[in-house]
């Protein structure tokens, strides 16, 4: 089925278009899709690991409690960070995420100011959104 979308044309170089349009396609689904996905698939298998939680940050790192413990991260604890338009993702592993909800913050500008923050003291890899968004 592929070949028949390829060969709509035989001029080779909407073909090469063609392939290089779905490439990126599937580029942006995975960079993308994925986070979200995997976020709410451990929402989804995990419900038990819901519930109240306490999430700040500052110049050290990170520190959190809940009803399950509490702990503290150094920003060199994470190997990414990563934003949705729902979520920021800290990753202490490349498939193990801290979950924080965007609806958990009071006002944009909270959400403005925890992303400056990162920005200021994370060094690792961030993939933070350039535009907030509401």
């Amino acid at each position: 089925m592929l070949y028949s979308l390829i060969s709509i044309s035989d001029d080779w170089p909407y073909r090469v278009a063609f392939v290089v349009i779905c490439v990126a396609v599937v580029g942006a689904l995975i960079k993308y899709g994925a986070p979200y996905w995997a976020a709410s698939s451990f929402i989804k298998k995990n419900p038990d690991k819901l519930g109240p939680s306490r999430h700040e940050v500052g110049p050290e790192g990170t520190t959190y409690q809940s009803v399950h413990g509490e702990g503290k991260l150094a920003w060199t604890a994470f190997h990414k960070i990563r934003e949705t338009p729902d979520l920021f993702l800290l990753y202490t592993q490349s498939n193990f995420a801290q979950i924080v909800p965007k609806r958990c913050f009071g006002n944009p500008d909270e959400i403005a100011l925890y992303r400056e923050i990162v920005r200021k003291h994370y060094k690792g890899k961030a993939d933070l959104l350039k535009q907030p968004l509401e």
